[in-house]
Order: C-alpha cells, then sequence, then structure tokens
C-alpha cells in the first residue's frame, strides 16, 4: 500500500490546517500540491507519484482532514509513521481514544500504523512495549494480527524458560531466569495489549503462576512472583485468584516443594503429634461443656468459610453475573466520553430530587457546579495531589455507627469519595476516601443515602475565570482534578439503603480507566433515589 505522508510534509503550501477544510482553500492546496512547488517537496523527501496520488486522494474526505492534523499535532505517532525519529511510548493527552470520530480515526490510520508497528518485531522487550502502547489506535481488523506478532517473542521466551526450569532444583538459578521475565519493560508490555488480546494476557500470568509448583521455588519466591502478577490488568475474577493464592500462601495452604533450608537435622514427630491430639480432645470437650455452642440455632452468615472482608465463591459468582448484567444493559452510547463537550451538550445535567439533607445538598451542588465546569473544558491543573479533607461539617464515616455493617472493595481504576447522609433537614453527614484497591467497613442506618464522587488525583481547587455565580461555594476547596464522564454520572446517581440485610451487606465498585464505574450491590440492599 501507499505511505503514510504527513499534511505537514507540505505546510510551506498552506497559511492553516483550517483553511483546507473549506472546498475553495483545499482545491488551491491540491492544485499546489500538483505544481512544481509540490513536485520539488517531493523530490526533496523521496515521495513517488503514486504515494502523492493516494494522498491527494484521501483529503476529499473532511474527517480525514481533521485525522491528519491529529497526527500532525501528535509528533510520537507522527513520527512513527514517517520514520523520523526514535519510538516514543504513546500518551492520548489530547483524548483522540475519547472522541465521537474516534472508531473513524481508528479506520484511517490502522493500514499505516500497523505497517509502522510491525518494524519492531523481534526488538527488545522495551521497544515492543513502546510500540504495544499504539495498540489502542488499531481497528479490529488489525490489532490481533499486530499484537500477536508483536507479543510472540515473549510468549516464545516465557516457554523456553519454562521448559529449561523445570530441571532446577536450586532457587538461586530458578530466580535468575525467572527475573528477566517480570521485569518492569514485560509487565508494561502485557498491560499494553488490548483487550482483544485478553487471552494472551491471562496465558502469560498462567506460565509465570506454574514457576510455582517447580521443585526449585520457595515460599519466599512465591510470594515475589504472586506480587509481580499482581501487578497485571486483570479482570475482577482473576485479580481474586491472585490475592487468594497469596492469602493460602501466607496461611500455609499453598505448598511450595522448595522449603528453602538445607541440611535439616530429622525430626521425631510421633510423639508431639499425639500430644497434641490429645490435648485438641480435651480443649474441646472442655468447651462444648462450657460454652454450650450447638445449644441455639444462628441464622446464616453473610459469606460462608471466608471472613467478612473477603468475597466467597458465591458471592464472587454473583459478581460476574451482576456486572455481566449491567454490561449487557448498556448501549454503545454509553461507553462515549461524555466529559468532551460536543454541540454544546452537557453530559452533568439531569432531572432529580433535591436531597432531603440540607448540607448534603449544598456538597452536591458544589460537585456539580465543578462537573460542569469541567464539561465546559475549565479543567485543573492536576499537579499536586494532596490528603483527602472532608468538608467543613462532615463527620468520618469509618466512625459512625449503624444499625448495618458495610464492607466495600474498590476494585475500579478510579480513587472514590464516600457521602452517606441522614434523611433530614439538619441531619449528619459522613465521608471516606476510598482508594483504588482498597477495602473499608463501614455503617449505616436504614434509609440513609449514599453518593458516590469517582475521580483521580485530589487535589486543592483552582477555581477558574468565570461569574461567582457559576463556581462552588468557598467551602469547596479540594476535588478530583483527574476525571472523565464517570464523575459527572456518580455524582447524579445516590442511593438509598432499604434493607439490612441482618445486619451486614457488600458492595464492590468495579471498572477499568475509560469505562464505566459500576457500583455492584450483592445482596441488593440499596434503591435508586
Amino acid at each position: 500500500m501507499a505511505k503514510f505522508i504527513s499534511i505537514s510534509t507540505f505546510a510551506s503550501l498552506y497559511d492553516s490546517q483550517s483553511d483546507l477544510l473549506s472546498p475553495e482553500g483545499l482545491d488551491k492546496f491540491i492544485a499546489r500540491l500538483n505544481s512544481t512547488e509540490g513536485v520539488d517537496i517531493c523530490r526533496e523527501k523521496g515521495i513517488e507519484r503514486w504515494d502523492l496520488e493516494e494522498f491527494i486522494s484521501t483529503l476529499r474526505t473532511p474527517e480525514h482532514l481533521v485525522f491528519y492534523g491529529w497526527i500532525s499535532q501528535h509528533k510520537p505517532l507522527e513520527n512513527l509513521l514517517t520514520k523520523k525519529s526514535d519510538l516514543t511510548e504513546f500518551q492520548d493527552n489530547a483524548k483522540y481514544l475519547d472522541h465521537q470520530l474516534t472508531e473513524a480515526f481508528k479506520i484511517f490510520v490502522s493500514p499505516y500504523l500497523a505497517d509502522a508497528m510491525l518494524r519492531y518485531v523481534g526488538e527488545s522487550f522495551d521497544i515492543v512495549s513502546k510500540a504495544l502502547s499504539y495498540s489502542g489506535l488499531l481497528d479490529s481488523d488489525h490489532s490481533a494480527t499486530v499484537e500477536t506478532q508483536l507479543f510472540k517473542g515473549i510468549q516464545d521466551t516465557v516457554k523456553a524458560a519454562k521448559a529449561e526450569a523445570k530441571q532446577f532444583s536450586d532457587e538461586e538459578a530458578l530466580v535468575a531466569i525467572l527475573q528477566p521475565l517480570c521485569t518492569d519493560e514485560i509487565v508494561h508490555c502485557v498491560n499494553n495489549l488490548s483487550r482483544s488480546m485478553y487471552a494472551a494476557r491471562l496465558g502469560y500470568v498462567d506460565d509465570i503462576l506454574s514457576f510455582i509448583r517447580y521443585r526449585a521455588c520457595t515460599t519466599r519466591l512465591a510470594n515475589w512472583i504472586l506480587k509481580k502478577m499482581e501487578l497485571i490488568q486483570l479482570n475482577s475474577e482473576h485479580k481474586y485468584k491472585i490475592n487468594d493464592l497469596r492469602k493460602e500462601l501466607s496461611e500455609g495452604a499453598l505448598h511450595v516443594r522448595n522449603s528453602g533450608v538445607k541440611g535439616s537435622s530429622p525430626v521425631r514427630w510421633t510423639a508431639g503429634l499425639i500430644t497434641l491430639v490429645i490435648l485438641a480432645i480435651v480443649g474441646f470437650v472442655i468447651y462444648l461443656v462450657i460454652y454450650q455452642p450447638f445449644s441455639e440455632v444462628n441464622g446464616p452468615e453473610i459469606s460462608e468459610n471466608t471472613a467478612f472482608q473477603q468475597f466467597s465463591v458465591e458471592e464472587r459468582k454473583k459478581i460476574d453475573s451482576l456486572l455481566k448484567e449491567m454490561s449487557s444493559s448498556r448501549s454503545d452510547d454509553d461507553y462515549y466520553d461524555q466529559g468532551i463537550p460536543i454541540m454544546g451538550g452537557n453530559s452533568v445535567m439531569t432531572l432529580r430530587s433535591s436531597f432531603e439533607n440540607r448540607e448534603m445538598e449544598e456538597i452536591y451542588q458544589d460537585l456539580n457546579k465543578d462537573a460542569i465546569l469541567q464539561d465546559q473544558g475549565y479543567i485543573d491543573t492536576c499537579l499536586k495531589a494532596v490528603k483527602y479533607e472532608r468538608p467543613a461539617g462532615v463527620g468520618d464515616l469509618e466512625k459512625k455507627k449503624g444499625a448495618v455493617e458495610i464492607m466495600i472493595r474498590n476494585d475500579a481504576e478510579y480513587d472514590v469519595i464516600l457521602f452517606v447522609s441522614e434523611p433530614t433537614s439538619y441531619g449528619q453527614v459522613h465521608s471516606l476516601f476510598l482508594r483504588s484497591g482498597e477495602i473499608k467497613v463501614f455503617q449505616m442506618d436504614l434509609d440513609n443515602t449514599l453518593l458516590l464522587v469517582v475521580g483521580n488525583t485530589f487535589q486543592a481547587y483552582n477555581p477558574p475565570n468565570v461569574a461567582a455565580d457559576e463556581l462552588p461555594s468557598s467551602n469547596y476547596t479540594k476535588h478530583f482534578c483527574d476525571t472523565d464522564y464517570n464523575f459527572g454520572v456518580s455524582i447524579n446517581t445516590p442511593y438509598v439503603l432499604v434493607d439490612d440485610n441482618n445486619g451486614k451487606t457488600k458492595f464492590l465498585i468495579s471498572g477499568q480507566l475509560g469505562s464505566t464505574v459500576d457500583l455492584v450491590d450483592i445482596y441488593g440492599v440499596l434503591e435508586g433515589m
């Protein structure tokens, strides 16, 4: 196919790229491309005539002019497509992947980008990782082929190492072969794979975890492997499996074949074991006589055979079912980044009922004004994150007493602020800050409201230069400065606790960056306001 030609190659033939959007301006530009001026530039840059003709044909589509502008403004992408300089990692600072024209852009750029990325097959893992960072720009027709070929070098290296490591009996030899397979570059490579390559990502994790079963692996090394695999971006169920393996390892339920102890003397276990059994039987009989634990029948526990701050197998299945149900109920429009203003639209305007709690309503109004301003393009600097501080008059949710104990786990790639308010005009409001990956326990009462605020980079609020009535109140001194459409959606989605579920319940927050954040109510105790 024709090679990619950047529109900036012919920058001397037009005054401004915006001039090309008019039919007259475009015709004038094409005429100059076909003139002596254009021929001279082509000769200087080594552009063949058929490549120029293909370039000119693409200019007839208005969208393509926009895309040429995007590429010329994104120097790393332009350099990759035109082989101008060394490869650098892709950063979507201009939010091209969140634009309403994203899919059309992928179709336009993919043929050129696929060829450019494939040049790095067989290169060092650091280079391959940088090349894979552009995978998000490929359409479905190109992504699987390109990513498979780029990632094949890592897959082959891991499989070869597995075959070699089976013969090792010494931890040091296993470490030497395993460490190069789990470097930051390779982890970054794996995480740069697109969603269509999730099976390859999971295959890498399974291959690395298989080293735990080898006879040279010690508990120390197994723990290191699990910590490394926690860095891989997996869905919730697979994250739980990694966490469970670490828990089993710490509790001794997950056994390794190498104790890590050399030259230990033999121990006679029989006498000690008999003594322990006798003591256990005596202690159990005393416990039955004194405490009579089976004299009363207790109700079912919220999670059988698990601690309150863990999810049982049944709860995980329920979570997966609820997430699939939520995902299937969404339309494609739900995945567009509504934080980008399109045709003057405002994503955070919605019909709603005011909070009965006056303080909670004031907090909401401040959040809503911030969301509207950010939606209009008044983005904060995000220079320095600070520790979370509650608004004046808001209590600590972790210290609040209530009839229902709630465990909440944040598996989203966002931080979250939780507000809980009492359903009276002058009732109390409490809050807590839940970082990505954290688990916290708090208490609520029936009819309390729960509001989530979703974002990243909590910092001091720098109000934009707009009319005073458009700004939040003077109490609004800190906020999330790194937000997307989830910020506006979350503050307009309050819940009411309508069921006590025998005094205990669990919530899960789920969502990758750029996708919809969901609050999974496992036991159905919440109701939307």
